[in-house]
């Protein structure tokens, strides 16, 4: 059996900066710029607040950033925080592969430490993506089986890419990296079917984030013990956590090939399982000029982790609406944004949108992928119109532009940080690599939260 473990460990320790593509640095830049605009979103939301609210409780002073706070804190309690708001919208990234959602985890992680550090841009940058990087490959390695068993990656694979961005910002030894995997491996957890629709979904990209920086800091000390080879192990990471785990997966082309460049941004903020269904529905509403009030019934043919994940038929809050193929498509049917506005509890429960649920009807059809959707609307004259959609908008094949990603900040941000002020935080996330300390990156962070957390944004409204 491979020894994944070890090579992961060695490869991060010998991947410098300069020797990641440039095509591979860009994409973490846009990672962080996507990551930086949900997390703020959400920073007035209920995460936020709870979490503002407990900060005294759970917290501790430090040199970190976190979001919505004057102050700063420890790196346990930034991550915990941030990685928390980077996934409370579920507007964030995702490697649909897997799947998982890393960057929101990712950044959190990988700022805290460059903060503690005070650590260049090019560190951060350097952090993030060889944790990307090794938390998607683990969730290869593992299959789809570990998904298909109930976990969610967010929570799970995120742990391992976390330590290995703590690790990396960090300057562990090989030796100490393979520790600090070793102790994310005991921490990593997450459970997808039981949280979708609840604040705990978020809480798990939070809790990978801290847990992975705790693991850093634990294998630094240089005498802490871990099981080596956790992985690959008898009674390991793959072996108790997957079905059919294939270990070559997670090494296949390292060092040569970066799968994180295949990362797909949403469009709409709402389970990436709703993202194929929400374009069919706008592309059959354009083509034939459909009246809402005319829908008879509204079939979805889906796979079934979309029916089980997104599969809850009349939501009654926001958080449970991102996670309804009904409503999702009864918003797009209506002709309502998904931006996160429209995830509030409100909007959810309007009695238009509550009856347009109801006749939506799941069709699920295993084999059928992530991110792909077939739509057949039967309207009250008789008539039935439907579309097919092999690729949902933001996913490799069907990408959003970088200026499409800058419209997405901008529209989350600017409505409390202003214009000027965005723009400024906008050009030093994409210019991160300049910076020689990453604390200037969290001093303006912290002060577009503050602005969020003083201002209520039509992007975070409840």
């Amino acid at each position: 059996m491979s020894e994944l473990t070890r090579e992961l460990a060695e490869w991060s320790k010998k991947t410098t900066y300069e020797s990641l593509p440039e095509e591979v640095r860009e994409k973490i830049k846009y990672c962080m710029l996507d990551a930086a605009g949900v997390a703020l979103a959400a920073v007035n939301g209920e995460v936020g607040q709870t979490f503002r609210s407990l900060l005294p409780e759970i917290g501790g002073p430090g040199p970190c950033t976190v979001l919505g706070s004057p102050e700063c804190w420890n790196p346990l309690t930034a991550a915990l925080v941030n990685g928390s708001l980077g996934h409370a919208l579920d507007y964030d990234d995702t490697y649909q592969a897997v799947p998982v959602h890393t960057s929101g985890s990712l950044l959190a992680a990988s700022l805290a430490v460059a903060e503690r550090q005070k650590a260049s841009g090019k560190e951060l940058i350097r952090g993030m993506a060889l944790g990307t990087e090794v938390a998607i490959r683990i969730g290869l390695a593992l299959g789809r089986s570990h998904v298909d068993k109930g976990w969610h990656g967010t929570g799970t694979f995120n742990t391992f890419g976390g330590a290995t961005a703590a690790g990396t910002l960090l300057n562990l030894s090989e030796k100490q990296m393979i520790t600090c995997l070793g102790t994310a491996a005991v921490q990593a957890t997450g459970l997808l079917r039981a949280a979708a629709g609840t604040m705990c979904k978020p809480l798990h990209a939070g809790k990978a984030a801290m847990n992975g920086i705790l693991s850093g800091l634990l294998a630094s000390k240089g005498h802490w013990t871990a099981p080596e080879g956790v992985l690959e192990m008898r009674n390991g990471f793959a072996a108790l956590f997957s079905e059919r785990p294939q270990m070559e997966e997670g090494l296949k082309g390292l060092g040569k090939d970066f799968y994180l460049l295949n990362t797909s941004f949403k469009i709409s903020a709402s389970c990436s399982q709703t993202q194929a269904t929400i374009d069919g529905i706008h592309e059959l509403k354009s083509k034939h000029g459909i009246d809402p009030e005319s829908v008879e019934e509204i079939r979805l043919t889906v796979n079934p982790i979309a029916g089980t994940v997104a599969g809850i038929p009349e939501p009654k809050d926001g958080y449970q609406g991102k996670f309804s193929l009904a409503y999702c498509a009864s918003l797009a049917l209506y002709g309502y944004g998904h931006f996160p506005e429209s995830f509030s509890d409100a909007m959810v429960n309007r009695p238009e949108l509550q009856a347009a649920c109801r006749k939506v009807k799941l069709n699920i059809v295993p084999g059928m992928g992530d991110v792909e959707s077939g739509i057949e609307m039967r309207l009250k004259d008789g008539r039935k119109v439907s579309t097919y959609v092999p690729i949902a908008k933001g996913n490799p094949g069907n990408e959003l532009s970088q200026e499409d990603l800058k419209g997405k900040f901008n529209r989350l941000v600017e409505p409390s940080f202003g214009q000027k002020s965005t723009q400024i935080l906008l050009s030093t996330l994409l210019r991160c690599e300049d910076l020689e300390d990453s604390r200037k990156l969290g001093d303006l962070l912290r002060q577009a939260s503050l602005k969020s957390a003083q201002t209520v944004c039509p992007s975070c409204a409840t």
